[in-house]
């Protein structure tokens, strides 16, 4: 958290810092901001901000992008922001968690969508091998490309369970914190695998996007891909990127499966939950 409050004798703040790579940004009204609130000597009190697009010192700058051609990108940078006091969300000190009330959904929302893609891959190559043929005979038929078809329906059947476990976990109240990051890791995963075996299995044709005006466009137009690659990379790389989830923060999988969901929090693991529901 690179963002800081200066608290300001009328009863506003001055915000400044900056926040790079946020979905949206370029089309939104108004966003909020978590930044740090100076107290003098004490400690510094995580603070969430109203902050609105035409605000003076704002300036959110869009970022060209490879993943998703549908969302934009953009960073947002404050310089000496005057903000008023009443656009203070909640209380001070009570920053954080406004943040990471929503990271639970957000993950479960990442790993939908890639168990999806995954499915959607496994669709697209189940019609093409049977459709295809090759030396007299579909490409159904051929060793290889049986292994890659399964390889694709196992990663999507993996994924969906692991979805579907995180969903239920919520639904129940429970805190899935350690649910929704092995989905997220899980579905992230299972569609990139699913996305290259299934550009594989299409051949050239995998390579080639819907609008090409070519005989293979007919094919494309059936296949999620390329743009499945670029959505399944991009979920590896963000939200946050894999390898934090395994080894990252306090927030990472790592802890959580640990038991550590939270400082001081329940030391149960997930291991243990599952063994003794």
């Amino acid at each position: 958290m690179t963002a800081t409050a200066i608290p300001l004798a009328t009863g506003g703040y001055v915000l400044s810092g900056r926040k790079r790579y946020i979905t949206n940004a370029g089309g939104g009204r108004f966003g909020i901001v978590i930044a740090r609130v100076r107290n003098g000597g004490a400690a510094d009190a995580p603070a969430a901000f109203i902050v609105e697009r035409d605000t003076g010192g704002l300036q959110v700058v869009e970022i060209d992008h490879m993943p998703m051609r549908a969302v934009s990108c953009a960073g947002v940078t404050s310089d000496n922001c005057d903000v008023p006091a009443g656009r203070v969300l909640g209380d001070v000190g009570r920053g954080l968690a406004f943040a990471m009330a929503a990271i639970n959904r957000g993950r479960l929302n990442v790993a939908a969508g890639r168990a999806g893609l995954s499915q959607a891959c496994l669709d697209a190559s189940v019609r093409h091998v049977t459709e295809r043929s090759q030396f007299g005979k579909s490409l159904a038929h051929f060793q290889f490309v049986k292994q890659l078809v399964v390889d694709i329906a196992t990663q999507a059947h993996t994924a969906l369970l692991s979805y579907r476990h995180a969903a239920a976990m919520l639904d129940a109240g429970t805190d899935a914190r350690a649910e929704c990051s092995i989905a997220k890791l899980v579905c992230s995963q299972a569609a990139t695998v699913a996305a290259a075996h299934a550009v594989q299995l299409h051949g050239a044709a995998g390579l080639m996007e819907a609008t090409t005006s070519s005989a293979c466009s007919a094919i494309a137009g059936r296949l999620p891909s390329p743009r499945a690659l670029r959505r399944s990379r991009s979920c590896r790389s963000a939200r946050p990127c894999s390898v934090s989830l395994r080894y990252g923060n306090r927030h990472g999988l790592g802890i959580a499966l640990a038991g550590l969901a939270s400082p001081g929090g329940s030391s149960t693991s997930v291991h243990e939950r599952e063994c003794n529901p």
